[in-house]
């Protein structure tokens, strides 16, 4: 039997759709997957640059516009930190939307059974003003401290004041003093102290 007898002799195979289909992407799937890929970021890159927008109506027109003619942007709170030795009085504090965790917690040290912070410079008092002086102002001035983990003074207030500037000298005076921390179960704490001041003219 010669080759073309053999050939012809055959079976011709058939293939469905889905093997042709396999076979002609098999070979160009390089190309296939290319374009794919580039279709997706076209379409991507068009969105994100072009977004859509439509309007139903002339209304919906209008009420877009009046949106954006109504939006207003919000400043952002910026509270001015006060001055040293500037008094706040309890009656007078406003509220702070954030203040330090350990002032918002501090309690009084005999409250909670802890050692009470002790000044390190007790001799150190408030000095007079003229203004006090030449009208002889005396008496019991009240501050109320928060004395941190390390000893240093973190908020000063009035709890009673006498006024004429004795209330800015015992701000200004124990905001620069230090105290030994107070202590529970063996570690610093931070508490809240009241310290009474006698001014009396000599």
């Amino acid at each position: 039997m010669t080759t073309a007898e053999l050939t012809n002799s055959s079976p011709v195979i058939q293939r469905t759709g889905k093997e042709k289909f396999a076979i002609w992407f098999h070979q160009n799937r390089f190309w296939v997957l290319a374009l794919i890929s580039g279709s997706i970021q076209f379409l991507f890159l068009y969105f994100m640059y072009f977004p859509p927008q439509t309007f139903e109506t002339d209304n919906d027109i209008y009420e877009e516009i009046q949106f954006v003619d109504n939006v207003r942007v919000k400043q952002p709170d910026v509270e001015v930190p006060p001055a040293e030795g500037e008094i706040r009085k309890t009656d007078e504090l406003k509220k702070e939307k954030v203040e330090d965790q350990r002032i918002v917690g501090a309690q009084n040290p005999f409250a909670i059974g802890a050692t009470p912070p002790v000044d390190l410079s007790p001799g150190v008092k408030p000095p007079y003003t003229p203004e006090a002086r030449s009208a002889g102002i005396e008496g019991m001035l009240v501050l109320e401290l928060v004395v941190g983990e390390d000893g240093r003074v973190l908020r000063v207030r009035v709890l009673k004041g006498l006024g004429h500037g004795l209330d800015q000298s015992a701000v200004r005076t124990y905001y620069s003093k230090r105290f030994t921390p107070a202590y529970k179960e063996g570690k610093p704490i931070t508490v809240k102290i009241n310290v009474p001041i006698r001014f009396q003219l000599i």
